[in-house]
Parts: structure tokens; sequence; C-alpha cells
């Protein structure tokens, strides 16, 4: 089963969407202290998925085998159905070893999206498949993200939440 959170924590890690995890770039994160490696999930919708899903499942591999936690982020397309990008994003999950999926809750390139109480159940449908899959899940946003797109909702106090810091600064 999925695990609870543990409250607030501080995790060094390092968000992947391109690029390939040599052993010397791995030897070198992990001689900064990184710990974890979160590579972006291919999605259905996009071009070239197939080799987009096979790039992020060697990635995941790489950082297991290199001795890093793995985790997959799934960038919601709201406008879309969900299953397709979920489903896939667990497949690359269990396929690379990784235990967690965080569910990207951004705007796509200032896409617009559907009302807050529609993305807000699109984001259970999402938790709901991955909970399902026995993998961790969580939820990446930033605070103006969060507000467009599910009208600053508490809804999911509970679950773990991350919050990326670019140059230091969390946003």
């Amino acid at each position: 089963p999925p695990k609870k959170s543990l409250g607030p924590t501080l995790e060094l890690g390092v968000d992947i969407s391109s690029g390939e995890l040599t052993p010397e770039v791995l030897a070198c994160w992990a001689a900064q202290g990184i710990k974890c490696i979160i590579v972006r999930a291919a999605n259905p919708y996009d071009r070239e998925y197939e080799a987009k899903r096979e790039w992020a499942i060697r990635q995941l591999q790489a950082a297991s085998a290199g001795g890093f936690a793995a985790e997959v982020y799934c960038w919601i397309y709201f406008w879309v159905n969900i299953r397709p990008q979920v489903e896939a994003a667990v497949e690359q999950a269990d396929a690379g070893g990784a235990t967690q999926v965080w569910l990207d809750a951004e705007r796509y390139l200032g896409q617009a999206v559907p009302t807050p109480m529609a993305n807000l159940q699109t984001i259970q449908q999402a938790m709901i498949i991955v909970m399902q899959a026995s993998l961790n899940v969580g939820i990446y946003t930033s605070k103006r993200e969060w507000e467009a797109i599910a009208g600053n909702s508490t809804g999911f106090a509970q679950v773990d939440l991350w919050v990326a810091a670019y140059d230091g600064r969390a946003e």
C-alpha cells in the first residue's frame, strides 16, 4: 500500500525530462548528496510517445541501478482523458522500478484548463489509478498554478506535496 506522509521533509532530488543518465552523471550527483531522481513520464498524447516511453524507463532503471530513489512525474493534460496518461505513467514506473508517481498539476504552456471543480475531480481520478497500482502518489504544483487549476483547494492536504526550489527559491 502507499506510504503515509510523515510531514514536511526536504529531499534533494533532480527532475529530468531530457538527456541520459550516465554513470559519470550519477556519480557526480551522488557526491553532491542527491538522493532521488524524478523522471518525466511519456504521455500517450505526445508525439514520439514510444521513444519517450523507452527513454523514461531507461532513465528510471539507471537511477535505480545507481542507488537513487527513482520516481516519475506525470504532467496532467487536463483537457483530455486522464486515464491513458496516468496508466502510462504507472506502467513506466513499474517497468523502471519507481515507487512514487507525482501528478504534475500545472497548466501546459499556458493552456486553458477546465474549472477548478472539474480539475479536482481529474486529480482525484488520477490518484485512484496510482493507488490502485500500489504506488505512492503525490502532487507537484506551485502556489500560482494551484490557484489557477484548483481554486486554491485544500482538499488534498493529506497528500505528499512536491514544491520545487529553483536556484534555492521555493516556487
